[in-house]
């Protein structure tokens, strides 16, 4: 006769094991029990030493003599869900910094890599052209075409949208240089519009970089200290590498696609500074650089500020900064 092989229920209610039942608890070893025996490995251990256990919700083997009706068995007591929940609440909490600093550092990478598109349209076009610079005129004409046309404001103006002026050759010189790919104006952090842009629908303004003044062969500046390069072998004081062509300007200051570096002691043009506190700068070598502002750019936190003119500053690091890597009359440091 071939002896049973399942378990039978006695008069009392109780599992009578016949050939199939789970060792006695007292003869298992806590390897046994994490070995897939069909008892239910602990909570703690798991989460303490991951690599030993795997958590599943099944119900486990009797035990000889071991009531299958009792409660709770197999299941999570409320002192281990709460410290599931702790746990993950804990790793939230830390996860949301690191995220909010990959998303930084990937607007920063995209900055710079929009100023080195623009950086190196920008020498290219110099070396069709026999070294000359790009011009930079302010105003918008298919006669006399610029590096970036048009006139930005918080109002309804045309330009804010029209990345014609941008990807056209008609209007934009360094279009057939960068793709017609108008994004590469905008800072990818600069989301800003005003209160009346956002009721048309408006996400954004087409531009957030501008053009150095004085490397360009158009517009000159206002203070004498400074030299006005058409060409590029004209870039001496100071050398391509530390000359600065391109800039995250202000929202409050951006208009025409051009920058006028600071006197020595204020701002005509104010820098942005959307990158924890830093702007995307391109030089005449090609090279980009998130530079960090210390002084007085820091004093206009955001957009929409109303900025119109900085108060005199003395010896700002700023304005130290920028007018050090803005061509200068030979003799002027």
């Amino acid at each position: 006769m071939k002896p049973p092989t399942h378990s039978q229920r006695g008069d009392n209610n109780q599992i009578l094991c016949v050939t199939e039942c789970a060792p006695p608890r007292a003869q298992q070893s806590p390897q046994s029990k994490l070995a897939g025996n069909g008892e239910q490995p602990s909570l703690w251990r798991a989460l303490l030493w991951p690599g030993t256990a795997t958590l599943r919700m099944v119900k486990p083997r009797p035990h000889c003599g071991e009531d299958v009706n009792r409660p709770g068995l197999g299941a999570f007591t409320f002192v281990e869900l709460l410290v599931v929940v702790a746990v993950l609440a804990l790793g939230a909490i830390l996860l949301v910094p690191a995220m909010a600093r990959t998303q930084l550092d990937s607007r920063s990478a995209r900055c710079l890599n929009n100023h080195g598109q623009l950086a190196r349209a920008w020498l290219m076009y110099a070396s069709d052209n026999n070294d000359k610079l790009a011009t930079s005129y302010a105003s918008v004409s298919s006669s006399q075409p610029s590096w970036a046309p048009g006139l930005l404001d918080w109002d309804l103006t045309p330009d804010n949208t029209n990345t014609v002026l941008l990807t056209d050759p008609r209007y934009s010189i360094l279009a057939t240089y960068f793709g017609k790919d108008a994004r590469l104006f905008k800072c990818p952090a600069d989301q800003y519009v005003s209160g009346i842009q956002r009721t048309r629908g408006w996400k954004e303004r087409i531009r957030s970089i501008s053009q150095n003044v004085y490397a360009g062969n158009g517009s000159s500046g206002f203070d004498p200290g400074y030299a006005l390069v058409r060409k590029l072998t004209g870039l001496v004081n100071p050398k391509p590498a530390e000359t600065w062509i391109s800039i995250d300007e202000h929202g409050d200051s951006i208009n025409d696609g051009i920058f006028f570096a600071p006197y020595s002691t204020g701002w005509i043009d104010l820098p942005a500074h959307y990158h924890d506190g830093g702007a995307g700068v391109a030089f005449a070598d090609g090279h980009t650089e998130m530079h960090r502002w210390q002084g007085s750019v820091l004093k206009f936190p955001a957009p929409l500020s109303m900025f119109i003119s900085v108060p005199p500053v003395t010896n700002d690091p700023d304005i130290l900064w920028l007018r050090f890597r803005t061509p200068r009359q030979p003799g002027v440091n």
